[in-house]
């Protein structure tokens, strides 16, 4: 290289990973193959896509805060829903604007129309709770009741056109998080714990279920640091490589 892709200390500091230890709190949201995979295997970072990861430790360390996050993750956390409506544009006399060229000529004008809207049913805390609800069993194991948690949230691009854009239209938010059940948390740790056991015994993990993806191939394609061993694992083992 004729020049670094970034100063030593940044990449000091991007470059660790915690060692493996078994399942963690914060692994919640992460299949057993991504964990697996990350244990056993080497595999290349690039730099700009822990540029934020970086700057949420920072935060971390001297706040002692949650999550420093995207605005999409606060979106998702509160309910936070774009709606697009296409809408037939009017004249001063409130009759429709008619195209007067093109293929669609006569027909009238429209255009999008974006409303944001905030709904708690649709709000997905499902990662982060399983983890706080993981921790304050933890803390409850040796002797440190929990009556209330809640998350501090710090959204990245907060203040700014897209951050406001897409709902988000302060620096930072107090999140409630609701306690699960104890026997819930803990199978699912469980759960997940024996899978990548399994793993180690075997050499292979399933592929990441649909929710561990984030709903599409997105995080698969674009967010996976060791995207092109599972897809080693998955042509070895006859299965397509892709969500469950």
């Amino acid at each position: 290289m004729p020049q670094r892709c970034a100063t030593i200390p940044f990449l000091t500091l991007i470059g660790y990973d915690r060692k493996w230890e078994g399942v963690s709190p914060s692994s919640a949201g992460n299949g057993p193959r991504m964990l697996y995979l990350k244990a056993t295997t080497d595999y290349v970072v690039d730099p700009n896509s822990r540029v934020f990861a970086a700057l949420g430790t920072g935060v971390h360390g001297k706040l002692s805060i949650h999550s420093y996050t995207k605005d999409a993750l606060v979106a998702k956390w509160l309910g936070i829903i774009a709606e697009t409506k296409e809408e037939t544009l009017l004249d001063e006399n409130d009759k429709p604007i008619l195209l007067k060229s093109g293929k669609n000529k006569g027909q009238p004008k429209t255009r999008q129309n974006r409303t944001i809207l905030t709904d708690p049913i649709k709000a997905d805390m499902r990662e982060v709770e399983l983890q706080i609800n993981r921790y304050r069993l933890l803390f409850e194991k040796h002797g440190f009741p929990i009556s209330r948690m809640q998350i501090q949230a710090i959204p990245r691009d907060g203040g700014t056109y897209i951050a406001k854009n897409r709902g988000i239209d302060k620096n930072l938010y107090i999140i409630p998080v609701r306690r699960l059940q104890n026997k819930f948390v803990l199978e699912f740790y469980q759960n997940l714990s024996d899978q990548v056991n399994e793993a180690f015994k075997t050499g292979y993990a399933r592929q990441c279920n649909i929710w561990e993806a984030w709903d599409n191939r997105n995080r698969c394609e674009n967010f996976c640091e060791v995207k092109n061993v599972c897809i080693e694992m998955s042509k070895a083992n006859n299965e397509r490589w892709g969500l469950l």
